[in-house]
């Protein structure tokens, strides 16, 4: 089931870096360097899919959902 979300939603910041971009399907993945990776769809919020390059900064604000953090929405570090 999903949780909507909520004001109370507490949500992790954490930074990290664009590992693949794959604008065709609408996918993006963010890694943090060491052994965590997450994605995000052309439906997350943040700037559009096609806009992020391999290498650029995000900040990535998680949701714990089901014992997995996922990506709420995200951002570009300037």
């Amino acid at each position: 089931m999903h949780q909507s979300d909520t004001p109370e939603t507490l949500l992790l910041l954490m930074e990290a870096e664009v590992s693949e971009v794959l604008p065709k399907f609408g996918l993006a993945f963010f890694s943090d360097g060491k052994t965590r990776t997450w994605g995000a769809t052309r439906s997350t919020r943040g700037p559009d899919i096609g806009e992020l390059a391999e290498g650029q900064r995000v900040r990535l604000y998680l949701q714990e959902r089901d014992g997995f953090s996922i990506v709420h929405h995200y951002e570009l570090v300037t």
